[in-house]
């Protein structure tokens, strides 16, 4: 840097733009990138992960990011971002609608219509409460399920499928996708990532799966890619 020039970096991570004091402009950054941001305008920017879009305090606007993209949201407008990875849309407060974001995406929810989305990771329908629907999302998608149907969907990885209780199926799924089992058949599905296939219990098959593969229990190494 020229200190001669009035140009300081700070730098914690990744890089950080010069910035210029004699024309008042500051950078602050730990990790990623952070645009250069003008205080003479009122410019404000705060980063700690990813790259963070310049905010004009002058205007109402306001970015607060700590990982990925977090969108300008304009407090003038009745608009507000919440962001801590991946990107999270505009909510629009004064037309009832809210989205909380931990992950990749989220839809925006219509609270008046009675709909609500609740999401950690990947992005989760939204889910209509007036109708019987809900839908609750740890990762990747979660399908949405009707209640008035019978029907339940838990979701903490990369897929779940609907799941029919009524008629005696059921789904866990802790990672990457977990078929549908029918209980009444005997089978059982339990997954902690990547893929687990189904499972006969009355032929006794076992799948246990911490990995990429399952294998059947005793055997070794043999894939059950092929079982539907």
């Amino acid at each position: 840097m020229e200190e001669e020039e009035g140009l300081e970096v700070v730098d914690y991570g990744g890089r950080v733009w010069a910035m210029e004091e004699e024309e008042r402009l500051g950078v602050v950054c730990y990790s990623g990138r952070a645009w250069v941001m003008e205080e003479e305008e009122e410019l404000g920017v705060v980063g700690y992960g990813g790259w963070v879009r310049v905010m004009a305090e002058e205007e109402g606007l306001e970015v607060v990011g700590y990982g990925g993209q977090v969108w300008v949201m304009e407090e003038e407008e009745g608009l507000e971002v919440v962001g801590y990875g991946g990107r999270v849309w505009v909510m629009e407060e004064e037309e009832g609608l809210e989205v909380v974001g931990y992950g990749e995406r989220v839809w925006v929810m219509e609270e008046e219509e009675g709909l609500e989305v609740v999401g950690y990771g990947g992005w989760v329908w939204v889910m209509e409460e007036g109708e019987g629907l809900e839908v609750v999302g740890y990762g990747g998608r979660v399908w949405v399920m009707e209640k008035e149907e019978g029907l339940g969907v838990v979701g903490y990885g990369e897929r779940v499928w609907v799941m029919k209780e009524g008629e005696g199926l059921k789904v866990i799924g802790y990672g990457g996708r977990a078929w549908v089992m029918e209980e009444e058949e005997g089978l059982e599905v339990v997954g902690y990532g990547g893929r687990v296939w189904v499972m006969e219990k009355e032929e006794g098959l076992e799948v246990v799966r911490y990995g990429v593969r399952d294998w059947r229990s005793g055997s070794d190494s043999e894939s059950l890619s092929d079982t539907t």
